[in-house]
């Protein structure tokens, strides 16, 4: 069972060069360790769902195949090889086992300043029997430092409104304070950032997916696996994941800042908006259903992944 514990952990507080060695190991009472694992189970219990398994074999039945179909002709130095040998009608058992090895035994993650985006992967040569695969030995993911700490922010934020609200409910006289099982209407800061988390990690998990099926860091997901205009010269496993898992690409918007803001909102997440295509600067938006990212968040397992929305289209 993957616990917090179970998670190798590290802050890199590196701004120019990225170390060998990580600086910092988190220890595993840290409020940061805990924020990252909740990440990261979700993240897991997405891909675990019927969609997310459905979605995976999609993903890797693309690569298998897309391969085999660039190395017809081609010399043998100049294959792209991967190193599935079973039928493709099996592929859901072996998605079972990768998803398995991730919840056993979980690749190193580093918060990082360096990072680009939400999260990074970098990949590993770890073999070449499926079988023996091991997620530890895959590679490294790299999180976004300033997002998690952001997200520590919003829980303390959280953690005190809701220390004020129960102070409020004690005081006041004859006033009806919040039913303990009451669930809140809209998502707050942390949730929106735990959001948009949780979807880049399970982008990543794709790009590992991709190092399951090569056993190699290298050759990178070819370019008919992808989704535009996300690729160039190699594909994008991760975005050819999201266009069939969600219909399209999450984004998140906020609006433009100006010098008087307060620090609070420098640290808000924006909004998340699903958009159809991948050019933002071109493609409708839909703002997603609160009520999607809060079922989302929950646990549910009876989502449409393909309707996230419930507004009018932005653009």
């Amino acid at each position: 069972m993957f616990t917090p514990k179970d998670l190798v952990l590290y802050d890199q507080f590196v701004l120019d060069t990225r170390p060998e060695k990580p600086e910092l190991e988190l220890h595993e009472s840290s409020r940061r360790r805990q924020i990252v694992w909740a990440i990261l189970d979700s993240a897991l219990a997405l891909l675990e769902t019927r969609q997310g398994k459905e979605s995976l074999a999609m993903v890797a039945e693309r690569i298998i195949t897309t391969r085999d179909k660039i190395n017809k002709g081609r010399t043998k130095s100049r294959q792209e090889p991967h190193i599935y040998t079973d039928k493709l009608a099996n592929l859901p058992r072996w998605i079972d086992r990768f998803l398995a090895s991730m919840r056993d035994h979980f690749p190193l993650v580093l918060i990082s300043t360096l990072t680009e985006g939400e999260a990074e992967t970098k990949k590993k040569d770890w073999g070449s029997d499926m079988r023996m695969y091991v997620a530890a030995d895959a590679g490294t993911l790299y999180l976004n430092h300033d997002i998690i700490a952001n997200m520590g922010h919003a829980m303390d934020q959280r953690q005190a409104r809701e220390e004020r609200e129960r102070q409020n409910s004690r005081t006041r006289s004859g006033a009806k304070g919040k039913k303990a099982n009451d669930q809140p209407q809209e998502p707050d800061e942390y949730q929106l950032f735990k959001f948009q988390m949780v979807i880049s990690v399970a982008h990543e998990l794709v790009h590992f997916l991709t190092g399951f099926l090569t056993g190699t860091a290298k050759p990178n997901t070819p370019l008919a696996v992808t989704a535009e205009p996300y690729s160039t010269k190699d594909g994008e496993a991760g975005r050819f994941w999201e266009a069939q898992f969600l219909g399209g690409f999450v984004e998140y918007w906020a609006p433009e800042l100006s010098e008087g803001d307060s620090p609070d909102t420098l640290r808000h997440p924006g909004r998340p908006y699903l958009f159809d295509e991948g050019s933002v600067s071109t493609a409708l938006g839909y703002e997603v259903s609160s009520s999607y990212i809060l079922d989302f968040l929950r646990g549910s397992r009876s989502l449409a992944p393909g309707h996230l929305w419930e507004t009018e289209p932005f653009d």
